[in-house]
């Protein structure tokens, strides 16, 4: 049954694929629902309304900062208001708004007021995670949150997330156990890492992969989509 799958384009920026729309019609054609996980740069009111003509849930944006911290990051002015736009776009468009946001020790200072402001573009959901030292973030390791402010991102998350003003569902995102204290308040479930059980990706290399928030590590592939059967 297609609608007991999920399927998210992600990428890198899934909307720079040349072939973007046509596999969206794709997915929807067969019958599945989908989401995306984007940068909300080149989302504008028309393709917005396309993307809901084909049946899009859901979409998550990329919100890492007040906009001087999050351009700085993405090394281009202008990205935080291209992401804010995104968001009422995909909102008056019909489909369901994330914003998910990577705390780090140059934006930790920022959460309060990065809450406010989600606050106010009216998103379904807030997804708060900790940067993780892998990828490029081993390479900035003055990135990484010491103990105390990640013990601090916890207890704002949980603050936020039971406050009676918050009008959205704010929850920390889906990796590592946060122990007995948090784990049962920061989330809907209890901790249960999905990778390759309810989690799997095909790769832009056509490769089997289990979760793509995992290390790539060769002995994780279990295929290749243009000869074995996901």
């Amino acid at each position: 049954d297609p609608k007991s799958v999920m399927i998210c384009l992600t990428g890198g920026e899934p909307l720079l694929h040349p072939d973007f729309f046509p596999i969206a019609e794709k997915i929807h054609s067969l019958g599945f629902p989908w989401g995306i996980t984007t940068n909300g740069t080149l989302i504008d009111k028309r393709s917005a309304e396309r993307m809901a003509s084909l049946g899009l849930k859901s979409a998550t944006l990329s919100l890492d900062g007040l906009a001087d911290t999050h351009d700085r990051l993405r090394g281009a002015k202008g990205c935080f208001d291209k992401v804010v736009a995104a968001a009422e776009n995909l909102r008056q468009a019909g489909i369901k708004v994330q914003i998910t946001s990577v705390i780090h020790r140059r934006n930790y200072h920022e959460l309060e007021p990065l809450y406010e402001l989600v606050c106010g573009m009216k998103a379904e959901s807030w997804r708060v995670i900790n940067i993780e030292p892998i990828g490029r973030a081993l390479l900035h390791g003055d990135l990484l949150l010491s103990d105390e402010q990640m013990l601090g991102l916890l207890g704002f998350i949980r603050e936020k997330r039971y406050s009676s003003r918050t009008p959205m569902d704010v929850c920390f995102g889906c990796s590592h156990y946060l122990s007995f204290e948090y784990e049962h308040e920061l989330r809907d479930n209890y901790f249960l890492c999905g990778s390759g059980i309810y989690v799997g990706s095909i790769l832009c290399s056509g490769d089997i992969y289990s979760c793509l928030d995992i290390e790539r590590r060769p002995e994780v592939i279990q295929g290749h989509i243009a000869r074995d059967r996901i």
